[in-house]
């Protein structure tokens, strides 16, 4: 389990690298679709909250239920990810 969480994590730096890489090209490419973004948010913290319970920090998503916005999900939820770790 722990190798595969941090073959997870190293892959999300090396795609993190690469779109960097794109953007500085201009040649990223976002899919924009409709995402209930504070589901996202929930989901992302759930992954967090392990961690942030062991360092006594509280995780709170405060949003409405249902928060719609056209983004593209997988960037997003990257985006979150790395701000929460």
């Amino acid at each position: 389990h722990v190798i595969q969480r941090n073959a997870t994590a190293q892959l999300r730096i090396v795609n993190d690298l690469l779109d960097v890489a794109k953007s500085d090209a201009g040649a990223l490419e976002l899919h924009y679709r409709r995402v209930d973004m504070a589901a996202l948010a929930r989901h992302c913290v759930v992954a967090f909250e392990t961690a942030a319970q062991t360092r006594r920090i509280a995780l709170v998503v405060d949003a409405p239920e249902d928060l719609y916005a056209d983004v593209d999900a997988q960037k997003l939820e990257r985006v979150l990810s790395n701000l929460l770790s």
